[in-house]
């Protein structure tokens, strides 16, 4: 199946079709297609998010760096460090700004040098000479179903571990228990009652529920995400 048609028919597919007609596409779109597929799995299948990202790093597909941001605690950490290398080229500052404090420190302080751009103020400490002078490596990198080794850090950032280490595990912890579920929709976005079929818009948000005005307009009705479904 070509790209193109998975893409256009996605949203009108239930999940099990969709998820059963990725594996028939073998070339992947443009960047900010496969990044939208990517969250629209991301909330209950990161397998699959992460199977979408192996292939997009086979396939060289480009990303922009608030897509590669946006995958964050949906893929593995190393599929998306290789993601911003294999996109560096394309990168503006704007790119490089959305990955601060996403992907690892070295690497984009190293892109920061290559471009030529200021890390902002705030992150300047990830800007250390004495721990950076190595270019970044945007060779291929080698990436199979199994072989996911966890990279340990090295000069300042191992300093920084130390020191560190057990509060930040801590605090990550915390804040990874507490922090919100991203949201899949937002208000005006166009959606669809699964199963009902109706289409409307959403005209606001409370807690977990999108209030939903119905095409026809008479009546304002709320539903879980469960619930819903991106219509064009």
């Amino acid at each position: 199946m070509e790209w193109a048609e998975y893409y256009e028919k996605f949203y009108d597919w239930a999940e099990s079709t969709q998820i059963k007609k990725l594996s028939l596409v073998e070339a992947l779109g443009p960047g900010d297609e496969v990044a939208e597929v990517m969250m629209s799995f991301a909330f209950d299948h990161d397998d699959i998010v992460n199977r979408i990202a192996r292939k997009a790093i086979e396939q060289k597909i480009v990303f922009s760096g608030e897509n590669i941001a946006d995958f964050t605690n949906f893929i593995d950490s190393q599929l998306q460090n290789q993601l911003t290398l294999q996109s560096a080229d394309s990168f503006n500052e704007e790119d490089l700004n959305h990955l601060l404090g996403i992907v690892d420190d070295d690497i984009v302080a190293s892109l920061y040098k290559k471009k030529g751009y200021k890390i902002p103020d705030e992150y300047s400490f990830i800007d250390d000479s004495d721990d950076f002078d190595e270019e970044y490596d945007d060779s291929e990198p080698d990436v199979t179903e199994d072989s996911f080794e966890v990279k340990q850090p090295s000069g300042f950032f191992s300093k920084l571990a130390m020191a560190f280490g057990v509060g930040h595990g801590i605090s990550q912890g915390i804040k990874d228990a507490t922090a919100p579920k991203p949201r899949k929709f937002r208000v005006g976005d166009h959606v669809r009652v699964r199963y009902r079929g109706q289409e409307g818009t959403i005209v606001d948000i409370n807690g977990d529920l999108y209030m939903v005005s119905l095409n026809d307009g008479s009546h304002v009705d709320s539903y879980s995400e469960s619930q819903l479904e991106r219509a064009w």
